[in-house]
């Protein structure tokens, strides 16, 4: 027999197996061999297939069980570290706008301390207070025609 004839006996399963050993490529014959074997003969398919759920994802990425039991301590330490990240950030925030809030108002607080002190130097002048004792006429004071005390200049 030849050997078209002896494909022609053979399943479609079996022929794609011959196929591929005379390719070169080896097949297994359990379960893996036939997945490696179905991958193959559904080449196209795949493509248009979009990934549905968890499971789907973990099958493309050959992920399973073990990995996470594995890495569960890596994972654990990246998640503990971006909530950590998270909250120190939120934390600084929350102190940043408090800084600026005080010092606003320490600005607005000196600022009316300013205020204040010029209003009382302003009403404390001799001669503001001299103009409302004779807008009142409450006092006989007068403004004095001897300078209150003498410099000397030594020659």
């Amino acid at each position: 027999m030849s050997k078209k004839e002896e494909k022609k006996k053979l399943n479609p399963e079996e022929e794609n197996i011959l196929d591929l050993q005379q390719n070169g490529q080896q097949v297994k014959e359990d379960g893996n061999g036939q997945r490696l074997l179905n991958s193959l003969l559904n080449e196209g398919e795949d493509e248009d297939q979009p990934i549905k759920g968890w499971k789907d994802l973990t099958k493309v990425l050959s992920i399973d069980g073990q990995w996470f039991r594995r890495q569960i301590w890596v994972i654990l330490i990246i998640v503990l570290g971006i909530i950590v990240y998270i909250t120190n950030r939120y934390q600084a925030q929350s102190e940043i706008i408090l800084e600026e809030n005080l010092r606003d108002s320490l600005k607005d607080m000196k600022f009316r301390s300013l205020t204040r002190s010029s209003e009382l130097t302003l009403k404390c002048r001799q001669s503001k207070l001299e103009e409302q004792l004779k807008a009142n006429g409450d006092s006989n004071l007068a403004p004095s025609t001897e300078a209150p005390f003498y410099i000397y200049k030594n020659k």
